[in-house]
C-alpha cells in the first residue's frame, strides 16, 4: 500500500496466447482479503486458547450437537477409561445410565426450543465408566447457535460428584442411624451447647420423671443434687477445655427425680465439634447405677464375710482381681500370688484350654463343671466352681464361689466302682447300656438295645461294636475313643453324635457319652462303657432348620464363596511369582541388571500381596471374623523388629529410623502384639512412603492406669496433611486426594483397618500434623504389665529343617518346585504328591516328619486326605499336617482343624514363616507307639 502496509489479494490469473498460439502474458482480477485473513487468524488463534483450555481442564468438556451427537470431547474423559476419538460421534445416551435416557430425550427437546436449561444440583446425571463402575457428573450446559441465532448444539462443562453424594448420602443415613438409636435408648442421651444448656434429650429422661419438654432449654445441672453442681460445672470446662479424661473413664453424679427421689447417674461425655474444629458442645451418656451401686455395696458385704472361698475374675482377661480370705486358708496361696493372674495359670494344663471355653461362654445357662487345680503346697485338688456374672468395681467381672470337691470325687468314684455293673443291669432303662473290651467285643448291652436296634441280647453280646457303627462314622468313633483311653481319665465324658446301622438296614442318630473304666490298683483302661441315646427325632428337626437356615444365608454364603476364590485365584499365582523372583534375586551369580529385575517383580508381587491382604483385613473386620490373642510379649524387642522390618525400605531412601522408648517401660505386656505390629507396621511404611527426606520417629510409653495402656507414636518429616482433610485419612478406601494415589499408590484402606483393629483392641488411633512440615501418627491399646516369667515368647532366629523328610501335596507342579527350591538347599529331604491319593499313599508307604497339606485339590482333596492319613495311615497318625493354601479365611482355618491339621501357612509362601512353622511342629523324629488292638489298621 501507499502507507507501507502490506495488502493481501486473492485471483485467478489467465494466460494471454498470439495467434500462433504462444503465450505472451497473463490477465487477473484480483480481490481484497486483508480484512477477511485477519479475521481468520483471530479466530484461528481463539479457537486453539479454547481448545488448550479444554485440553488442560481436570472438568469433562463436552460438545455435541442438537441431537445429542458428541462432537467434542476433552482429554479429561480418560479419568474414566475411555479414549476421546472413541466417543466421538457415538449419541450422549450411549454414555448414560438406562434410567436417565428418558430425562435426556426431554432436555435436548428444550435445548432445541431454546427453554431455560437446568443448572447446578439440577443438572446432575448418572453415567457410566469404560468398566461400567457408576459416576456422578454435574455442571453447567451453555446453548452453542449459527451466525442467525439458531441453537445448533451446546457445550457442557462437567465435574465428577460421585464421592461427594455418597458422602452425603452416608452423612444422612448416620445421623438417622444416631436419631434411632437415641430414641430407643435406656440411657439418657443428652446434647448441651458451651453454655451446658440442653440442646437434646432422648425419651429416657422420663426415667427421672421429667418429659422432653420440661427439659429442654434448661442447664444440665437444674437436675442435679446442689451437692454436686461444683463437680459437674468443673468437669465440663475440663471437657471443653480439651483436657480429656482416660479412655472408658466413667462419672458419678447424684441426681433428683422430679418427685424428689435421688438417683445415682452414671456416665461419659464428649465434645461437639463444627467443621472448623471449634468446640460448640457435648454430648453425655447416662445411665441410673442406683440398683446397681446397692447391689454392689451387698456383695462386698457377702464377698468378704463369706465362708465360701470366693473368687472374682476380670471378664477380659481372665485374671483374678480380688480372693476372699476363705478363699487364701482353704488352698494355700497369699493374695500376692493370685492378684494379676490368669485364673486358668492355677489349672492343670489339661484343663486350661478347656476352662477359657467354658469361661467365655458364662452368660449362657450351664452346669458347673469339675477342675483339676495345684494348690500353694503343689497339690492337685479337684474343685466345682459355681460362677456367675456380676459387676465388681463399677466393671463386669466373673464371681466364682468354688468348692474343694477332691475327697467328695475320690469317695464317689470308689462307690461308682463297686456299683458299676448293678447300674449297668438296669432293667428299665430306655437309653441303650453297652459296654465293651479294649478289643471292640460287646460284653454287655442293656434289654432296651433290642427295641432300638432290632438285634436281640444274645445276639448282639460277643460281636464286633463297630459292625454296627455306619462306615461313615467308624473312623471318627475310633479317634474319640482313642484320645480317651490315652487321656485315662474314667470320668472323662466326650459325647458326640454318630449313626447306627440296625438289623433291618434303617440308620438311626444316636447320641454317645462314653468313658473309661480303669483298674482301681493300677489305673490301666480296663473297658469302655456307653449310654447311647436315640435323638433321630431331633436330628430330623435339626436337618430342617438347617435347611431353612441355608437357604435365608444363601446370600451370605455367595458373598463368602466368592471372596474365597478371588482370595485362591490371586494368591495361587503369587507364590510362583514371589517365591520363584525371592530365589532368582538370591542367587549369586546373577547379573546385577538381572538382580534388579527381580527385587522389582518381588517387589511388585509383595505390594499385589498387601492390597489382597487389606481387602480379606477390612472383609474380616466388617464381618466380626477377627480374633484377639493376647499373649505376653516384650515391648523392646517389639519395637526393634519392628524398625528391623522396615529397614531396607527407609534405607533405600536415605531415611533415618530413630527410637524414642520410655525407660519405665514395663519388661513385659500383655496385649495382641501381632496385631498392634500390624497396625505399627502400616504407620511406619505409611510414613517412609509420604516422606522424601529426614527421619521417621517411633515412640513408646505405658500408662498403668485402669488395667494399662500402651500408646505408640509414629512422627515423621514428610509431607504432611492439610487440617481440612485430615477426617477423611481413617475412612476406607479414601485418601486425601486422587493425586496421592497416583504419585505413592495404594489402596486406601491400610488406615481403616488399623483403626478397627485399635478399636477392638480397647484403643483409639489419630493423627497431629502440619501441611509440609511432617505428621505424628498415634495410638492406644490395652495393654497390662505382667511379671517378666510369665512370657513365652519365640526365638527370632529359625533353623534350617535338615535332616527332616517333608511331603509336599499339590496339584500345581510350580507349586511344589517352589517349595523343593526352598527346603532343599537347607537340607530337607522333600518328597512330592501331585493330589490327595498320592499323598495318602505316600504317607501309607514311609514316615515323614512333616507333611505341607494343600486344600483344593481335584478328586481327594486336602481336608479328606488328612482324615484318612489320621484315621488309616499308621506310619503318619502323629506326624504334623499343615495346611498350605491361598484360602486365608477364618472358616478355611477352622475346617483345616477339624480334619486333623495341626497348623496353617498362606499363600504366597514366606520362607521364613514357613521355616518357623516347620520349626514349631517338626521336632527330631521319635518312633511312634503302637497302636491299641482295639484300633489297630
Amino acid at each position: 500500500a501507499g502507507n507501507g502496509d502490506w495488502i493481501w489479494f486473492e485471483g485467478n490469473p489467465v494466460p494471454i496466447h498470439d495467434a500462433e498460439g504462444g503465450p505472451t502474458g497473463f490477465v487477473a482480477m484480483l480481490r481484497d482479503i486483508t480484512e477477511a485473513r485477519a479475521a481468520r487468524l483471530t479466530m484461528a488463534r481463539s479457537e486453539a486458547r479454547y481448545r488448550l483450555l479444554a485440553d488442560s481442564a481436570s472438568d469433562v468438556i463436552l460438545r455435541y450437537d442438537i441431537d445429542g451427537r458428541i462432537e467434542y470431547l476433552s482429554p479429561a474423559v480418560r479419568n474414566y477409561g475411555f479414549q476421546p476419538e472413541d466417543l466421538i460421534g457415538r449419541n450422549l445416551a450411549d454414555m448414560l445410565d438406562p434410567e436417565e435416557i428418558p430425562r435426556n430425550e426431554q432436555f435436548l427437546q428444550d435445548l432445541a426450543a431454546g427453554r431455560p436449561l437446568p443448572r447446578g444440583e439440577d443438572n446432575v446425571w448418572r453415567t457410566r465408566d469404560a468398566a461400567g463402575g457408576g459416576v456422578v457428573l454435574e455442571g453447567v450446559t451453555s446453548p452453542i447457535q449459527d451466525d442467525d441465532g439458531r441453537v445448533i448444539g451446546a457445550m457442557a462443562v462437567l465435574r465428577d460428584v460421585t464421592q461427594r453424594r455418597a458422602d452425603e448420602e452416608a452423612l444422612a443415613a448416620s445421623e438417622a442411624r444416631f436419631r434411632l438409636l437415641a430414641e430407643q435408648s435406656s440411657d439418657i442421651i443428652l446434647r448441651t451447647d458451651v453454655e451446658g444448656r440442653i440442646e437434646y434429650v432422648s425419651p429416657a429422661c422420663r426415667l427421672l420423671g421429667f418429659t422432653e419438654a420440661e427439659m429442654l432449654g434448661r442447664p444440665t445441672i437444674a437436675f442435679l443434687d446442689p451437692a454436686d453442681h461444683g463437680l459437674a460445672a468443673a468437669r465440663f470446662q475440663d471437657l471443653l477445655g480439651g483436657r480429656v479424661r482416660a479412655v472408658g473413664e466413667r462419672q458419678e453424679y447424684r441426681a433428683v427425680r422430679k418427685d424428689g427421689v435421688p438417683v445415682l447417674l452414671d456416665g461419659t461425655a464428649s465434645v461437639i465439634r463444627d467443621d472448623q474444629g471449634k468446640i460448640i458442645g457435648a454430648v453425655s451418656h447416662l445411665r441410673d447405677v442406683t440398683d446397681l451401686k446397692a447391689k454392689e455395696q451387698s456383695f462386698r458385704m457377702l464377698f468378704d464375710d463369706n465362708p465360701l472361698s470366693m473368687v472374682v475374675i476380670d471378664t477380659k482377661t481372665y485374671e483374678v482381681v480380688q480372693v476372699n480370705d476363705a478363699a487364701i486358708a482353704a488352698f494355700g496361696w497369699t493374695r500376692d500370688d493370685m492378684r494379676a493372674v490368669k485364673i486358668t495359670q492355677f489349672l492343670s494344663p489339661d484343663d486350661r484350654a478347656l476352662a477359657t471355653v467354658r469361661l467365655g461362654e458364662i452368660d449362657r445357662p450351664n452346669e458347673p463343671k469339675p477342675y483339676i487345680i495345684v494348690d500353694g503346697k503343689g497339690r492337685q485338688r479337684e474343685v466345682l466352681p459355681f460362677i456367675r456374672p456380676t459387676v465388681f468395681d463399677g466393671r463386669p467381672a466373673l464371681l466364682a464361689a468354688v468348692l474343694d470337691v477332691t475327697d467328695q470325687r475320690a469317695a464317689e468314684a470308689a462307690l461308682a466302682r463297686s456299683e458299676a455293673q448293678y447300674r449297668l443291669l438296669a432293667e428299665n432303662a430306655t437309653d441303650v447300656i453297652a459296654t465293651c473290651d479294649l478289643e471292640g467285643t460287646i460284653t454287655y448291652v442293656s434289654p432296651s438295645a433290642e427295641r432300638l436296634y432290632g438285634y436281640t441280647t444274645a445276639e448282639m453280646v460277643g460281636s464286633d461294636a463297630a459292625r454296627l457303627i455306619h462306615p461313615d462314622d467308624r473312623p471318627m468313633v475310633m479317634q474319640r475313643l482313642r484320645e480317651m483311653i490315652v487321656s485315662k481319665k474314667p470320668d472323662a465324658s466326650i459325647g458326640y453324635e454318630l449313626r447306627i446301622v440296625t438289623k433291618t438296614g434303617e440308620v438311626i442318630w444316636v447320641e454317645a457319652n462314653p468313658s473309661v473304666v480303669c483298674d482301681p490298683r493300677t489305673g490301666r483302661v480296663i473297658a469302655l462303657q456307653d449310654c447311647l441315646r436315640d435323638i433321630s427325632l431331633r436330628k430330623r428337626m435339626e436337618d430342617e432348620l438347617v435347611r431353612k437356615r441355608a437357604e435365608a444365608e444363601a446370600a451370605a454364603v455367595a458373598k463368602a464363596e466368592f471372596l474365597s476364590n478371588m482370595s485362591h485365584e490371586l494368591r495361587t499365582p503369587l507364590t510362583g511369582i514371589i517365591g520363584f523372583g525371592g530365589l532368582l534375586e538370591a542367587m549369586p551369580d546373577l547379573p546385577e541388571r538381572a538382580r534388579t529385575y527381580a527385587s522389582r517383580l518381588v517387589s511388585g508381587g509383595e505390594a499385589l500381596l498387601a492390597v489382597i491382604n487389606d481387602i480379606l483385613d477390612f472383609t474380616k473386620l466388617e464381618a466380626g471374623q477377627v480374633e484377639l490373642d493376647p499373649h505376653p510379649f516384650d515391648p523392646v524387642a517389639f519395637v526393634s523388629k519392628s524398625i528391623h522390618l522396615v529397614q531396607t525400605e527407609a534405607r533405600r531412601k536415605g531415611l533415618q529410623l530413630r527410637t524414642q522408648l520410655d525407660p519405665s517401660l514395663p519388661a513385659m505386656l500383655t496385649a495382641d502384639s501381632d496385631r498392634i505390629r500390624q497396625v505399627l507396621l502400616n504407620l511406619l511404611s505409611n510414613a517412609i512412603k509420604f516422606t522424601a527426606q529426614g527421619q521417621v520417629t517411633v515412640a513408646m510409653t505405658h500408662e498403668a492406669a485402669n488395667g494399662g495402656r500402651l500408646i505408640c507414636r509414629v512422627t515423621d518429616t514428610g509431607i504432611g496433611i492439610p487440617a481440612a482433610l485430615a477426617h477423611r485419612l481413617f475412612q476406607r478406601f479414601s485418601q486425601i486426594d486422587g493425586s496421592i494415589s497416583r504419585e505413592y499408590g495404594g489402596t486406601g484402606l491400610g488406615l481403616a483397618i488399623s483403626k478397627g483393629l485399635v478399636e477392638m483392641m480397647g484403643g483409639e488411633i489419630g493423627v497431629d500434623s502440619v501441611e509440609g512440615a511432617g505428621s505424628t501418627f498415634w495410638f492406644t491399646v490395652a495393654a497390662a504389665a505382667v511379671a517378666p516369667a510369665a512370657a513365652n515368647t519365640a526365638p527370632d532366629d529359625v533353623s534350617a529343617p535338615a535332616p527332616l523328610r517333608i511331603l509336599v501335596v499339590d496339584d500345581v507342579p510350580m507349586n511344589r518346585e517352589l517349595i523343593v527350591a526352598m527346603l532343599e538347599p537347607l537340607g530337607a529331604l522333600v518328597v512330592e504328591a501331585g493330589d490327595g491319593l498320592e499323598a495318602v499313599s505316600a504317607a501309607k508307604a514311609s514316615r515323614f516328619d512333616l507333611i505341607l497339606m494343600d486344600l483344593q485339590m481335584p478328586g481327594l482333596d486336602g481336608y479328606a486326605a488328612t482324615r484318612q492319613i489320621r484315621a488309616d495311615c499308621a506310619f503318619n497318625r502323629g506326624t504334623p499336617i499343615l495346611a498350605l493354601s491361598a484360602n486365608v479365611l477364618p472358616k478355611h482355618i477352622a475346617a483345616c482343624r477339624e480334619a486333623g491339621m495341626d497348623d496353617y501357612v498362606a499363600k504366597p509362601i514366606d520362607l521364613r514363616a514357613l521355616l518357623a512353622k516347620i520349626a514349631e511342629h517338626a521336632p527330631a523324629p521319635a518312633p511312634e507307639p503302637a497302636p491299641l488292638a482295639l484300633f489297630a489298621g
